[in-house]
């Protein structure tokens, strides 16, 4: 268990919800309202604050399968149980998922879920890269 608390600190961190990681400044905010950015700041840390326990979960039980495949000899049917209750938490996290995507489109129309709003993955030191697709 004490290896889960570690590996928390990455999730447990909303307080830099809407900034870059890459430190440039806010991934979205161009052409928005101090208000609206705002909100989707809001939104965000509210999603992430409703989905934690589950993806709390979801990182210990990726470390269990991970310490399980370095062992001389791994358990497979534990590694495929752990898998399918990663699938079912994963599911879980579905419909909070929908539900904060609608409500960032609200707010920003352009909005993109994973993306920003410009369409582009934000990549830590190298700033905006094209999603897939688009060279």
């Amino acid at each position: 268990m004490a290896g889960a608390a570690i590996l928390l600190i990455g999730w447990g961190a909303p307080a830099n919800a809407g900034i870059s990681m890459s430190g440039r400044g806010p991934v979205f905010g161009v052409g928005l309202t101090d208000d609206q950015i705002n909100q989707l700041q809001t939104e965000q840390i509210t999603f992430m604050k409703s989905t934690q326990g589950l993806h709390e979960q979801i990182l210990e039980k990726s470390f269990i399968i991970k310490l399980e495949k370095m062992r001389k000899i791994p358990d497979t049917a534990k590694i495929i149980s752990l898998k399918k209750e990663i699938a079912d938490l994963k599911s879980q996290i579905k419909p909070y998922r929908k539900a904060h995507i609608a409500a960032m489109k609200k707010i920003d129309p352009d909005f993109i879920a994973g993306k920003g709003r410009a369409g582009r993955r934000m990549v830590p030191g190298a700033g905006a890269t094209p999603a897939a697709g688009q060279n």
